[in-house]
């Protein structure tokens, strides 16, 4: 069935005849504001009657996951590698225990079970 949306506030356009719309089997929906759900996606769905009114409906659905660059996560992980490069020098002023395990956990971020989609980053040591 075809279907003719009013203005927000419920009214019609003076130029559209409404008689002839509902004549043509053409049913008057009022707007509905879309619900907010996180991590949800709103699709209209089939207008329902209410007490003699049509009301747009909505239907939520999960939202896609969202679009992660493996190759953005690595160029970050290699920055942070490249960083810190200084740390494995013999004469640096570090733990350089510490920081070569804190360059190994960098190294392996992609292994991690959640790669690309949550990435644990280690805690650099101070």
């Amino acid at each position: 069935m075809k279907q003719y949306l009013t203005r927000p506030d419920g009214t019609i356009p003076s130029n559209v005849d409404v008689d002839a719309l509902i004549a043509a089997g053409v049913r008057i929906v009022r707007p509905t504001d879309p619900p907010r759900e996180p991590g949800m996606v709103m699709v209209e769905g089939e207008p329902e009657e209410r007490d003699g009114t049509w009301w747009q409906t909505w239907t939520s659905l999960p939202a896609p996951p969202p679009k992660i660059d493996p190759a953005e996560i690595r160029a970050q992980r290699n920055a942070l590698l490249a960083a810190c490069d200084w740390t494995q020098l013999p004469d640096a002023p570090v733990d350089r225990t510490a920081w070569a395990r804190y360059r190994q956990n960098l190294r392996d971020i992609t292994s991690q079970p959640s790669f690309p989609l949550a990435v644990n980053w280690p805690v650099q040591p101070e």
